[in-house]
């Protein structure tokens, strides 16, 4: 098994343990009809394509549709990652907050985020 960038271990099509682990947790959802129309890796348009340059996309662990009728879409994190030899929360590694702004301003009221830490 291959180690990913921040040490998780890719388990199946999912980029963790906990990403996998989570997976069957909503799939458990929708068998008891908690949940409908469950989707691995949704792919959002962020930033349209325009004369600078090609469409930007942020792509989610999952998106449903729960109980109440609200959309929703989650990002599994981990607590923490290493970074430059540094603990930190992982929702402020890398562009994640870039992204996670960018997804909000576009789909914000349609949308509901959930950043599941495990």
């Amino acid at each position: 098994m291959a180690r990913q960038k921040y040490g998780n271990i890719r388990s199946g099509s999912y980029a963790s343990k906990a990403e996998s682990k989570r997976a069957g947790e909503l799939k458990m959802l929708v068998l008891a009809k908690e949940v409908t129309e469950l989707v691995d890796h949704p792919k959002f348009e962020i930033i349209p394509k325009s004369k600078h340059g090609r469409a930007l996309y942020y792509t989610a662990d999952f998106s449903y549709v729960d109980y109440y009728g609200k959309k929703i879409v989650e990002d599994v994190k981990p607590k923490r990652v290493r970074k430059n030899g540094k603990l930190m929360p992982a929702i402020q590694s890398r562009d994640f907050p870039l992204r996670l702004r960018l997804f909000k301003e576009r789909y914000g009221e349609e949308y509901t985020i959930r950043i599941i830490e495990k």
